[in-house]
């Protein structure tokens, strides 16, 4: 079985020595943008519950 896997990891790890600088370059991009919509997301789930809360009272 170890004998089929062997294969496959040495082309993994070639495609990964390949594309590794575009990846970084892609993650480094698309990070930013996650977590910019996160906070944006966070912040109108709180804004929502805030007037949730005011509206009851």
């Amino acid at each position: 079985m170890q004998a089929g896997l062997k294969p496959a990891c040495s082309r993994f790890h070639l495609l990964h020595e390949k594309f590794q600088a575009g990846v970084r370059l892609y993650l480094t991009l698309v990070a930013p943008f996650v977590g910019v919509l996160l906070a944006i997301a966070i912040s109108n789930y709180e804004s929502q519950i805030k007037e949730q809360q005011d509206l009851i009272k």
